[in-house]
């Protein structure tokens, strides 16, 4: 299994929590990166991002030195929250 299909089926894993509304993997210019959106009331899960700490990616606001915040928080998308890890592993 390459990387790209790792973070695939970690994302399927990840759209099946209850707190997970949707979970995709994405290419930037340079990164790979994974996108989560949560229910705005329930927030991110710790064992979520825990499990995605654990295969190599890092809140993308703290990978990029962007300060403020969660160091994966987007903004609100909807009724939810939207979060972005990037696969500091490899680059495309």
């Amino acid at each position: 299994m390459d990387r790209r299909e790792t973070l695939e089926a970690l994302a399927e894993t990840l759209a099946d929590r209850e707190a997970v509304t949707r979970a995709w993997v994405a290419n930037s210019f340079e990164n790979r990166l994974l996108f989560v959106e949560v229910a705005r009331e329930e927030g991110l899960p710790t064992d979520v991002r825990e499990r995605i700490e654990a295969h190599g990616l890092r809140g993308a606001n703290d990978a990029y030195g962007i300060e403020g915040g969660e160091d994966s928080f987007m903004g609100a998308v909807g009724d939810g929250d939207q979060h972005c890890f990037l696969d500091v592993e490899r680059k495309n």
